[in-house]
C-alpha cells in the first residue's frame, strides 16, 4: 500500500486540486533542474516560505480572499520555481525584492507536487507544493548566480 502523501503547509481549503481543476493545469516534469530565487546565500529556511504566509503579502492574500479568488490563493500558497536560469534571471530584474540569488536543483514526485503555472511575466513558472518530510535546502543546494 503506497504512503499517503501530505503539504508541508496548511493550504487553502480545496488546494491543489480547485488549481488543477479552475485552470487546466498540468503536472510538471520531474527528475529535471529548477530554478528558485533566493535571498540569501546560501538560501535558509525563510527563502521558502510561500508568500501566502508571509505578513508582507497579508493585503494581497485578504483581497484575494475578499475577491473569492481560490486560484490565486492557492498559487501564493507553493513555492514559486522556474523551468529557465534565463526565466530566474529576468525576474530577478524586474522584482527586486524577490532576492538575488538563484539556486538549482532536481525535483523528484517524493519531494512534493508540480503544476506548471506560466504567467505573462514567467511563462516558464511551475508552482512547487512541498512535501511535509522535504527539506527544501537539501534540494536547491547548487548555486548558479551571481
Amino acid at each position: 500500500m503506497e504512503e499517503t502523501k501530505t503539504f508541508k503547509y496548511l493550504l487553502p481549503n480545496g488546494c491543489p486540486e480547485s488549481l488543477i481543476k479552475t485552470k487546466g493545469l498540468e503536472e510538471g516534469e520531474y527528475g529535471v533542474k529548477y530554478f528558485r530565487i533566493s535571498k540569501n546565500f546560501p538560501p535558509n529556511e525563510e527563502d521558502f516560505i510561500p508568500m501566502f504566509f508571509l505578513a508582507r503579502c497579508n493585503n494581497r492574500v485578504n483581497n484575494m480572499k475578499n475577491n473569492n479568488d481560490c486560484s490565486g490563493l492557492c498559487q501564493m500558497a507553493s513555492a514559486s520555481i522556474l523551468k529557465t536560469e534565463d526565466d530566474a534571471k529576468r525576474l530577478i530584474g524586474k522584482f527586486k525584492n524577490m532576492g538575488k540569488y538563484i539556486f538549482c536543483g532536481i525535483i523528484t514526485k517524493g519531494d512534493g507536487l508540480i503544476l506548471d503555472t506560466p504567467s505573462n511575466d514567467s511563462p516558464n513558472h511551475c508552482s512547487f507544493f512541498v512535501y511535509t518530510d522535504v527539506n527544501e535546502n537539501k534540494i536547491f543546494k547548487q548555486g548558479v548566480y551571481p
